[in-house]
């Protein structure tokens, strides 16, 4: 049985979000698919966010990837620009990782990643890193991420991983994770991740329910 999460990541992006109307409406949702589909649906709360903001702003020498971990982050900061490459379900099979080159002469960083499901930037990332400072001490602070991908890059000599929310589940194969935000508004190549929902029939006879659901709550934030 394939289990789908949804963390709701809209705060981060847009500040008037109704973060409790928002999450009624996707435990209902939640509630609607797991008794009408062999898919099952888990909600990742927003709130789930807190702990681990404490955590990484008591760290020096943060390193973010990418737009969205800045978000989490309260004070000056590093950043790697990552453009990922993706394929038709969703997963990034390569990517473009330019850092700041001020990062090489740190002997550690701690960077912030969101999730973790594949690992192909991490990976890349990791790589890009040690091609100019083999010694450098990589901490990695993860909000979201699968077990095994964790354990995977946490092999990686002077590499440690942190996560605050592990899934169990192997990623690809058993389970998936989407933000709210690309379930909404991003597209994946030429269709946007509902349609691909649809098109995959991911959740069976329930599948309609979600698009429609899902749609209303875009609508409801008038997101332009």
């Amino acid at each position: 049985m394939k289990k789908v999460y949804i963390w709701n990541d809209l705060p981060l992006i847009y500040e008037n979000t109704n973060i409790n109307l928002i999450e009624k409406k996707l435990f209902d949702l939640k509630e609607f698919i797991n008794n009408n589909s062999e898919c099952k649906l888990e909600i990742l709360k927003f709130d789930i966010t807190n702990n681990f903001q404490k955590e990484i702003n008591n760290k020096e020498n943060i390193v973010s990837i990418g737009k969205r971990p800045l978000k989490l982050i309260k004070k000056e900061n590093y950043n790697i620009y990552s453009k990922r490459i993706i394929d038709n379900n969703g997963f990034a099979y390569d990517c473009e990782i330019i850092p700041d080159e001020k990062i090489y002469s740190l002997s550690k960083i701690n960077i912030v990643e969101d999730i973790i499901v594949s690992g192909t930037t991490m990976k890349k990332t990791i790589e890009k890193l040690k091609e100019n400072n083999s010694k450098q001490i990589i901490n990695i602070y993860f909000l979201l991420g699968y077990r095994n991908v964790i354990e995977e890059i946490d092999k990686i000599s002077n590499v440690n991983c942190y996560c605050f929310n592990v899934l169990e589940e192997i990623s690809k194969k058993e389970s998936t994770c989407i933000f709210l935000s690309d379930l909404l508004f991003e597209y994946l190549t030429n269709v946007t991740y509902l349609e691909h929902v649809k098109n995959s029939n991911i959740f069976g006879n329930a599948t309609n329910y979600f698009i429609t659901k899902t749609q209303e709550i875009k609508d409801m934030i008038k997101w332009k």
